[in-house]
């Protein structure tokens, strides 16, 4: 019996042809053919030959169903089940079309609605002098309400122009900032170092505080040290993860 199914092509893997057809088969008595001759499938494809009907069915590689509310995560996604926390806590809605966009990267007026929202969005009407707080933030800013809130408590001073840059990209290192802000824990003496990271790093002293709370680990290198790489913008999946450990740790004590 002719197989009706068969993976995804694989191009080293062997079919059979015809020395006066024009198909590549999988078995090599389809078609009642004799004395075949065998090659790989991509040299079949580079010399012009098709599939045969008959044996060659191509099922599409799997991928793997969606996790939670959003069509782009699932348990191979970095962080999926961090993503999902952030779902279930109604963090993050995640975009109209039902996308989480896992590596894209996370704007700073996002993450002032990340933040309000791990507070436990916090009862909070900005008055008309904190609503002056940025040039560049007015009511039909994104999330401005939350741009207010976080310059009220002092989570973010903005710019030394006086701006807030709602859709400037984060980067890991002003990230730092923005977490040690939202929690007044004494952080213990830290267990390692980043080698990237010295007195003249800006916000040093936050990202110490991330790495020895446990919310940051940065990437192990081949010698064993360790890298924060600070000025890497930061990915929505890898913000999932450390709005999680902030939340699993207690952290959060700005309300």
């Amino acid at each position: 019996m002719l197989p009706t199914s068969a993976f995804a092509a694989n191009p080293s893997r062997t079919v059979w042809v015809s020395r006066t057809g024009t198909k590549y088969h999988y078995v090599s008595t389809c078609s009642n053919m004799s004395n075949p001759i065998q090659m790989t499938l991509s040299q079949a494809q580079s010399k012009g030959y098709g599939p045969c009907k008959n044996c060659v069915r191509e099922t599409p590689e799997q991928k793997p169903e969606a996790e939670g509310p959003f069509s782009d995560v699932n348990a191979s996604t970095s962080h999926h089940e961090d993503i999902l926390w952030l779902a279930n806590s109604k963090i993050s809605t995640g975009y109209p079309n039902g996308t989480f966009r896992p590596l894209a990267d996370v704007t700073r007026c996002d993450m002032a609605a990340f933040l309000y929202r791990l507070a436990g969005s916090p009862n909070y009407s900005p008055s008309g002098e904190e609503m002056t707080a940025f040039s560049d933030v007015n009511s039909s800013t994104y999330h401005a309400k939350e741009i207010w809130w976080l310059a009220s408590k002092g989570v973010s001073l903005g710019y030394v122009d006086g701006t807030f840059k709602p859709l400037n990209k984060v980067t890991r290192q002003d990230m730092a900032a923005f977490l040690h802000r939202m929690s007044n824990v004494i952080a213990p003496e830290p267990t390692f170092s980043f080698v990237d990271v010295n007195n003249g790093t800006d916000h040093a002293g936050d990202i110490v505080w991330l790495a020895s709370m446990g919310v940051s680990e940065g990437w192990l290198m081949p010698d064993g040290s360790r890298e924060f790489r600070g000025m890497s913008t930061v990915k929505r999946a890898d913000m999932a993860a450390f709005l999680h450990r902030m939340y699993n740790r207690n952290l959060v004590t700005i309300r």
